[in-house]
């Protein structure tokens, strides 16, 4: 983290504008784009880290406390971060937790403060109210950079950041947040009635993919996968989610080519996807923030997995019925770099799209996935 003092009004991700001489507090990747913005324009300014102000929170008694909390952009991060935070306040219910998160994710995520256990704002984060608080809890860098063969469950690695014996924990409180209301609900019944879909049909949502190639199911597999469940499950529907940057590789299923029963829904807001998700007989999804939702909302899941093993993420999700697929190189456990996403490694170099996946994701046979949901499925 590192304190910020520019000496002309700046402006942070579009919507906050930061008056000249007033300090900020700012993660390290947020700070460089901001640093950058400043040089582009001929501008300095004083940068601090914050070492000397932090006072770490590692298990004290928090009741009468005040706590801030950050981590990082990630949906899932952010949704495994709050329910941790859910653990915290239930040990110390008078604390006052306040979380940060960038404000695109937090104004997509985080609405209602008043059924959450923390105070939801967004960055940056004012130094004079930063040194208010009796404690501070950074959550940077906490697995993205570990590859190493015995890591721990996210869970047990985030509960030990907290300064919570991971053990005392039962583990069917190890779930994420899903923000999602009656609203987010009664939009997810208005897609589904535009389209057709019968309010007793069965619905399965497959993620169209994970924020890296590294842990997403390649676009031809996926391609044979629907069309295998497609004719599988003809009396139910197939909901294709995922954010629109991946729609291209999936041209075949563009408009009037898509089998009858399946549907893309990739533009709708990531709570009306939530709330699709929570009335789904099944998803499919690979290491991301759908599987987390689905274990949170008691939805049966088929996951994918080869470059992170499964217990890496999903120890604690009975309903999941993971499909992994060991291949030499893996675990891998190879994440995304800040402000781009790598893929494989072993292909750094390759200029070939398809060549960015993993080959052990690559093996899954789309035939099995289909038999997993069956099994699922009445």
């Amino acid at each position: 983290m590192q304190i910020v003092t520019a000496q002309v009004e700046t402006s942070y991700a579009g919507v906050c504008s930061v008056p000249p001489g007033f300090s900020v507090v700012l993660p390290d990747p947020e700070f460089l784009s901001l640093k950058q913005g400043l040089i582009a324009a001929g501008e300095k300014a004083r940068v601090s880290r914050i070492g000397d102000y932090i006072r770490p929170y590692c298990g004290q008694d928090l009741n009468g406390k005040s706590l801030l909390a950050y981590r990082g952009h990630g949906i899932g991060d952010q949704m495994i971060w709050a329910g941790c935070l859910r653990i915290l306040k239930s040990r110390y219910p008078q604390a006052d937790i306040w979380n940060y998160a960038h404000p695109a994710v937090n104004h997509a995520l985080w609405h209602d403060p008043a059924v959450l256990p923390f105070r939801p704002e967004h960055l940056p984060i004012p130094f004079l109210d930063w040194k208010t608080f009796h404690y501070h809890l950074i959550g940077e860098g906490m697995c993205e950079s570990n590859r190493e063969p015995d890591q721990w469950c996210i869970w047990d690695n985030h509960l030990g950041r907290l300064g919570i014996d991971p053990n005392t924990v039962p583990p069917e409180d190890k779930r994420a947040i899903v923000p999602i209301d009656n609203t987010d609900r009664a939009d997810a019944a208005t897609w589904l009635q535009l389209r057709g879909i019968a309010s007793a049909a069965p619905l399965l949502l497959w993620q169209l993919a994970a924020t890296s190639p590294i842990r997403s199911y390649p676009p031809e597999n996926t391609r044979a996968a629907l069309r295998i469940l497609a004719d599988a499950f003809p009396a139910g529907a197939v909901v294709v989610a995922g954010a629109d940057k991946h729609l291209l590789e999936y041209g075949p299923f563009a408009g009037n080519s898509l089998p009858p029963n399946v549907h893309l829904c990739c533009s709708e807001s990531i709570r009306t996807v939530f709330a699709l998700l929570e009335r789904a007989a099944c998803i499919v999804c690979p290491d991301s923030c759908f599987g987390h939702a689905a274990a949170a909302l008691d939805t049966p899941a088929v996951s994918l997995w080869s470059s992170f093993h499964p217990r890496d993420r999903i120890k604690y999700y009975p309903r999941h019925l993971p499909i992994y697929q060991p291949v030499p190189c893996g675990p891998c456990r190879a994440h995304e770099r800040t402000g781009a996403t790598i893929g494989c490694p072993q292909q750094a170099a390759s200029t070939d799209e398809a060549d960015r996946y993993c080959a052990g994701l690559r093996a899954i046979d789309p035939q099995r996935i289909a038999n997993a949901v069956q099994e699922i499925l009445p």
